[in-house]
């Protein structure tokens, strides 16, 4: 089964899948381009608030060479609202694979 069969039947449940593509696009860039740098961002001072940031490289130029901290939690939901119906597939897949087996 493709990726691309994967996200149709979630989408056709009902289920918003960007996060595969924001986890995919990581994916590749951590494990083949670069490695991840953590950082701090300071949001303010008075009261003390800090980001976490996951840098894309040493010194960012601009926004797209980071990833805020929301954005990995936005994935890591994404995929936990996923799992149900993922895990439906899975069992329906083995399902399908054993009937054809014993036929």
């Amino acid at each position: 089964m493709s990726q691309q069969e994967i996200v149709e039947r979630l989408e056709a449940d009902g289920i918003d899948t960007g996060w595969i593509k924001q986890l995919r696009n990581h994916r590749v860039l951590f494990f083949h381009n670069t490695a991840p740098w953590i950082a701090l961002e300071v949001a303010s001072w008075r009261p003390r608030r800090f980001e976490l940031l996951v840098l894309k490289k040493t010194v960012p130029d601009d926004a797209d060479d980071m990833i805020r901290f929301k954005e990995l939690v936005d994935i890591f939901r994404g995929f936990e609202r996923s799992l149900g119906a993922l895990y439906g597939l899975i069992v329906a897949t083995i399902e399908q694979v054993e009937s054809r087996e014993q036929t």
